[in-house]
């Protein structure tokens, strides 16, 4: 832009804010998605240290949708909407011949200009939407276009409208003047004069209803810029006789009539950024997602399932049981991101469907000589590509969505595998020890028939008649015959020593059989286990190293 002329002059120039926020969600009551920040912010526009307004400091007062004036008065049930496109929000209601409009002086300085306000709130089916116009009635110099925005307050970051904003500027300048651009832009940096300017550009002109009209944005609907609140639209709109020798007569009447269809429009144009913004955040999202499984896929990969040590088998199992939590949980948001987009993708459809007829209604009452390219540049080849962009996203998107529950499948049964050799371990422990159990009980059982042998035996060393001589045992190979005494502990010690030799091979001959047959099913297993690792690594790594994620189309 050049640098400010003076000597310009407007008569009674006016900018308009159009704001739009978001008052209704699928999952979510208004309340819950602080639906009335804009009313909020509308309010905190009349402080003395932006515009000064007390009307605006007491608009509550003024709004269906409050009970008193206070931020917690807020009550959407209040507005009793009819099946109305557009809903006054004021107290006093159009069809009873009351002004939709809220009026009100601006305090300014002494020794300046008068400047007049006007307030139209309205709910536009699910979206709030407010109409705040600011306008001198003399004329003044272009300079004085900075007392609308005292302190930026009219910009996108401090009125923070969810679904984004328009500033529009109605000029008519004194006089003659061929390059239409240079006033637009004095027009434009005279707003921002008291503050930082938004890195603008001019992106379309056109005409409208036989005036010029030139379109600013901070650009061209580049992807990384399309946040609501920080796109900074502006519309210059000149109007005058002096500037356009073939206007019409009759600009400012087609212009009242297009009014609700003209600010509809830009409602759709608001929600289809919105929605493409919000479907590149999901995007984003998603594709964080997949470096997150695809660094648990190479971490899968290199986890040893061939161990035998019950403590690192145990610690992998509970390693994988927490993957599957974490898995499953990340599986659910990768989805939910994934619907997300397609809900974005439907909304985009949707306004584009009505801002195609809202344009045709504005054009039924355009003058011949208009040119509303700028306007259908928005429909047919922004759409068009918002449009592409997130069907190409899905496509790289969806397949992984398989691949996750691939994934979750695989460690799940990897887990049960895991479980089922842990529960055959523990059964062999438990035989184990039932075998160590019924030792010790034969242990005992054979100390307790010894002793009630020694018992039984015990007659043969004491006679049971005191006056029997004892029977004296002799010391080893002195004698050629065995005490009875000595000869019952043999013959018994030989018997249980027969018995448990036949217990023992017994025993041997049953125990390896089962031994055998265990070792083939724990075989069978662990193939299982490497197979399952196998198929789940080599498919998964594949598919998300081979994946490309184009972040822009090329424009047609």
């Amino acid at each position: 832009m050049t640098d400010s002329k003076s000597g310009w002059y407007l008569k009674a120039p006016c900018v308009t804010l159009y704001a739009f926020h978001l008052r209704d969600e699928i999952s979510k009551d208004p309340t819950q998605i602080n639906a009335n920040h804009l009313w909020e912010k509308c309010v905190a526009l009349g402080a003395t240290d932006q515009l000064n307004t007390p009307a605006l400091r007491s608009l509550r007062t003024q709004l269906l949708c409050y009970e008193k004036d206070a931020p917690d008065g807020y009550n959407p049930a209040l507005e009793k909407a009819d099946n109305l496109p557009n809903l006054p929000l004021l107290k006093k209601s159009p069809r009873t011949g009351e002004d939709p409009f809220l009026r009100f002086p601006v305090v300014t300085e002494p020794g300046t200009p008068n400047l007049k306000g006007e307030i139209y709130p309205q709910r536009i089916r699910d979206t709030y939407a407010v109409d705040l116009t600011l306008r001198y009635l003399d004329t003044v110099e272009i300079d004085c276009l900075k007392n609308f925005n005292p302190k930026n307050c009219l910009l996108p970051n401090n009125i923070q409208a969810s679904l984004g904003q328009t500033l529009t500027i109605f000029a008519n300048p004194t006089c003659g003047i061929d390059d239409y651009e240079a006033i637009a832009n004095e027009c434009v940096k005279a707003l921002f004069q008291n503050a930082k300017p938004p890195c603008l550009q001019l992106i379309a002109s056109g005409q409208l209803f036989g005036s010029p009209m030139l379109e600013y944005d901070t650009s061209e609907y580049d992807t990384s810029s399309l946040n609501p609140l920080e796109q900074c639209h502006i519309l210059v709109w000149l109007q005058g006789h002096r500037v356009w020798p073939k206007r019409h007569p009759d600009t400012m009447a087609l212009s009242e009539k297009v009014y609700h269809n003209f600010l509809q429009l830009l409602c759709c144009r608001s929600k289809i950024l919105y929605a493409y913004h919000q479907a590149r955040l999901c995007n984003r999202e998603a594709r964080k997602l997949c470096r997150e499984i695809e660094k648990r896929v190479e971490e899968f990969g290199q986890m040893k399932a061939e161990s035998e040590n019950p403590e690192e088998r145990t610690k992998r199992v509970e390693q994988l049981k927490a993957w599957l939590i974490e898995i499953q949980q990340t599986g659910f948001k990768y989805a939910h991101q994934l619907r997300d987009m397609e809900d974005h993708k439907t909304a985009i459809t949707i306004n584009s469907e009505n801002y195609c007829y809202l344009l045709s209604q504005i054009r039924y009452y355009s003058l011949p000589e208009d040119d509303l390219d700028f306007l259908e540049k928005f429909l047919n080849r922004i759409c068009k590509h918002f449009q592409e962009q997130i069907q190409v996203d899905l496509r790289y998107l969806t397949p992984t969505q398989a691949l996750f529950q691939q994934m979750i499948d695989t460690i799940r049964g990897i887990v049960e595998i895991e479980a089922e050799e842990q529960a055959q371990i523990r059964e062999q422990q438990d035989k184990e020890r039932d075998r160590n159990l019924q030792t010790t009980i034969a242990g005992v059982g054979a100390g307790i028939g010894f002793a009630g042998l020694f018992a039984t035996s015990f007659p043969y060393l004491i006679p049971p008649d005191p006056k029997t001589p004892k029977i004296p045992i002799q010391p080893p190979f002195t004698s050629s015959y065995l005490h009875p005494f000595i000869l019952v502990l043999l013959l018994s010690l030989f018997w249980g020593l027969v018995g448990a030799g036949i217990a023992t091979l017994v025993t041997m001959r049953i125990l390896p059989h089962k031994d055998k047959r265990a070792k083939r099913e724990g075989s069978t297993h662990k193939q299982r286990l490497n197979s399952g690792i196998t198929a789940i690594v080599e498919p998964l790594t594949g598919v998300l190293q081979k994946a490309q994620f184009p972040t822009k189309l090329p424009r047609k």
